[in-house]
């Protein structure tokens, strides 16, 4: 009965937290801000298919700094510090604060990633618009498939989305939501990674992986020379264009990226769930020397 009434607090903390973020407008500036990205990678892939790995690397990364900066301001709210003051003065656990509060945020995250994916996939399906829009690329090549964006997300914005939630949680309260300090080091560890000043099972970006032992190099040669023969000679019929889009799916498969870049995603999971406790351990100690 008594890890029932834990499993309820922890329930409506996230229900209230998902409630809270509802509620705020920046909510649905972040929505338009991760559509437009999915917009723009997915038109700039059918524009340029050679590029497909950077693009893809700058934009997943892009998405969960924007989601990991989104996190850092939700504890900044009058309503959390609220909600957090009336948990503090109760007697229920704080791992069901920490894990209700860190699931509604990752949810919402989750759900923008999504988003995020869904206009890509959108995107690449049905734009057909030849001449050039603002911010967006015109479309050459045909559409790449839903397939290879659903596992793009699957590799490169699951778990950096996760990670990125987990530790602006674990900034938040570990500093008492220190704002500067929070997305200072957020960004230096971002930036960081795709700079490739981290090994590579320290990356979060995976670009460090990529620059140093990319499996795709020769196959980026071979499409690259194909562009350069078709485009830059100004000869894109679309059977000639269906052909290169064609290689890049052939030859890029991006259902299995080698056990270096899994073993940087599994670090990260586990990395993400260490943080959250920790999280747990500090606002537990917190309350015990306020007597709460």
């Amino acid at each position: 009965m008594k890890e029932r009434g834990v499993v309820k607090i922890l329930l409506q903390i996230t229900k209230i937290e998902l409630l809270l973020i509802a509620r705020s407008k920046f909510t649905y500036i972040i929505a338009i801000v991760v559509a437009f990205l999915g917009i723009w990678q997915a038109t700039s892939i059918r524009w340029n298919p050679a590029s497909m790995w950077s693009l893809i690397g700058i934009t997943s990364m892009e998405v969960a700094l924007i989601l990991a900066f989104w996190t850092l301001g939700q504890g900044l709210r009058k309503q959390d510090t609220q909600v957090g003051k009336m948990v503090w003065a109760t007697v229920s656990p704080s791992w069901a604060y920490i894990w209700g509060k860190f699931l509604g945020v990752f949810c919402v995250a989750l759900l923008f990633s999504l988003l995020f994916e869904l206009a890509a996939i959108v995107t690449d399906q049905f734009w057909n618009v030849q001449a050039g829009l603002p911010l967006v690329h015109d479309v050459i090549f045909p559409p790449l498939g839903w397939t290879a964006f659903s596992v793009f997300w699957l590799w490169f914005m699951l778990i950096p989305v996760l990670f990125g939630v987990a530790i602006a949680i674990c900034i938040n309260y570990a500093t008492h939501g220190k704002r500067l300090i929070g997305y200072a080091t957020v960004l230096i560890y971002w930036v960081f990674g795709f700079k490739a000043y981290f090994p590579s099972w320290m990356d979060i970006t995976s670009v460090s992986m990529f620059q140093n032992n990319d499996p795709s190099k020769e196959i980026f040669r071979s499409v690259s020379a194909v562009w350069e023969r078709y485009y830059l000679a100004h000869v894109t019929p679309l059977l000639q264009a269906t052909q290169i889009m064609d290689m890049v799916r052939a030859e890029i498969p991006p259902y299995f990226l080698g056990w270096p870049f899994l073993v940087n995603r599994v670090f990260f999971l586990l990395l993400s769930l260490l943080l959250v406790w920790v999280t747990v351990f500090v606002v537990d100690r917190r309350r015990s020397a306020t007597g709460g």
